[in-house]
């Protein structure tokens, strides 16, 4: 049954866009990155390849991290620098402890997919990866109400910090973890009723709404909310983050082309994010 799972995942990798994208593409170094899950296997891959090269070159990577479909299909929350991937790992499974869910895991040390790589010790090594930081936004939700209603959360590195905006029956709370601990906004009123993404813009942490709205977030609340001229927002396109040119496009995901280039792509369908008041 193992053998066959690999062989499952495997033959998804190798046939292109089989799995949706994750919120976002990532270029640094001259590499790009993505993430997708396997919506029945619930497990996480990490796609890379350097910039000169089409898509379909991308190596798979095996990621000990992943999402479930209890989250009100909240995708994957992940970033990256330069060593490290950071996920937080929803994966339902009886062993999963959510509480210790914010896994911060070595680049290097992530496998490539294929027939060897069993799909139940992938999920096993994620129930055992040792945690970044105890996932305080999580317990703040659950201690405050034990249902989960509009139930949304995303992560990103900020100015070399971790940042979590999560956001639960029309509230949301902003976190930081300073490397001293945690520190949170208020709760702030918050009426949403689909995922939203965060991002890093112009020095500014920003809340992207599912609709495509920008709202500038930190721990003292809520403050300048910005649109783009056309923006179709998040269920019908992705962030491409271009750390080495610190510049952020907006893709939609029907134009990806696997015989493409990252530059080629971004040249012909990447629309730059500018913001107006």
């Amino acid at each position: 049954m193992k053998f066959i799972l690999s062989l499952i995942v495997f033959f998804f990798l190798v046939n292109g866009f089989a799995q949706s994208l994750e919120r976002k593409m990532i270029v640094q170094r001259g590499q790009f990155y993505y993430m997708t899950v396997d919506e029945n296997l619930q497990l996480a891959t990490l796609y890379t390849g350097t910039v000169d090269q089409p898509l379909k070159y991308a190596k798979a990577y095996a990621v000990p991290a992943g999402r479930g479909i209890s989250a009100e299909t909240n995708p994957l929350a992940w970033d990256l620098d330069e060593d490290h991937l950071f996920a937080i790992n929803f994966l339902d499974h009886s062993l999963n402890d959510r509480n210790e869910s914010i896994k911060m895991i070595p680049i290097d040390g992530l496998r490539q997919w294929g027939p060897a790589v069993q799909a139940e010790e992938v999920i096993m090594e994620s129930i055992d990866q040792h945690m970044y930081h105890i996932n305080a936004p999580y317990l703040f939700i659950k201690e405050r109400s034990k249902y989960l209603h509009h139930f949304y959360f995303d992560a990103i590195l900020h100015e070399n910090q971790y940042w979590v905006a999560i956001a639960n029956n029309d509230e949301l709370t902003v976190w930081c973890y300073t490397g001293e601990g945690w520190k949170r906004s208020e709760v702030i009123g918050f009426p949403i009723t689909n995922y939203f993404n965060l991002i890093s813009f112009q020095d500014q942490l920003c809340l992207v709404t599912y609709e495509g709205d920008f709202v500038e977030v930190g721990l003292n609340g809520l403050g300048q909310k910005r649109k783009m001229a056309e923006n179709p927002g998040l269920g019908a396109s992705f962030f491409l983050e271009d750390r080495d040119e610190n510049k952020t496009y907006i893709i939609s995901p029907n134009k990806l082309n696997l015989e493409r280039t990252i530059n080629q792509i971004l040249f012909s369908n990447g629309q730059l994010v500018n913001l107006k008041n």
